[in-house]
């Protein structure tokens, strides 16, 4: 079972940020307060750690809150 999709649009745009900003780093939280939404950051700008899986939406990677998965 695929946990992320990216649609052609999705991926037409983080082509296009890529390109105008930089690598970039995506984050997905799995709680319900600030930041429960996904964030962009430069690739440098956020520290993950063990609680965070990694998965790929182009040449970027998205980070998502381990244990909901």
């Amino acid at each position: 079972m695929q946990r992320v999709v990216a649609t052609t649009a999705t991926i037409a745009l983080v082509e296009w940020l890529t390109g105008e900003r930089g690598a970039a780093l995506f984050r997905q939280s799995g709680g319900g307060g600030d930041g429960s939404a996904p964030m962009l950051f430069s690739v440098n700008e956020f520290i993950v750690d063990s609680s965070d899986l990694k998965r790929m939406i182009c040449t970027s990677p998205i980070w998502v809150y381990r244990p909901p998965y």
